[in-house]
């Protein structure tokens, strides 16, 4: 509970989302990994804008790739 109310606040503070405080954390994490300054994570979305879709039974997801450029000054964070 305590680290999801600072992700929160975090994300207020800065007027942004939960889900953006996360991928920022994810993105140097992975960056700082594996060495580089360009990172991509895939993320699921889901959503029928199409009428014509409304009457199928299933899981429509799409990948969204997000990709980072992590200034070099982050990745070198301890």
């Amino acid at each position: 509970p305590e680290l999801t109310a600072n992700i929160h606040t975090l994300a207020r503070t800065h007027h942004a989302s939960a889900f953006m405080v996360i991928h920022t954390a994810l993105s140097i994490v992975l960056s700082t990994l594996a060495g580089t300054t360009d990172i991509a994570i895939g993320v699921p979305t889901a959503a029928r804008p199409h009428p014509h879709l409304d009457d199928l039974i299933g899981f429509f997801v799409n990948t969204l790739i997000l990709r980072t450029h992590i200034p070099v000054s982050y990745t070198h964070l301890t």
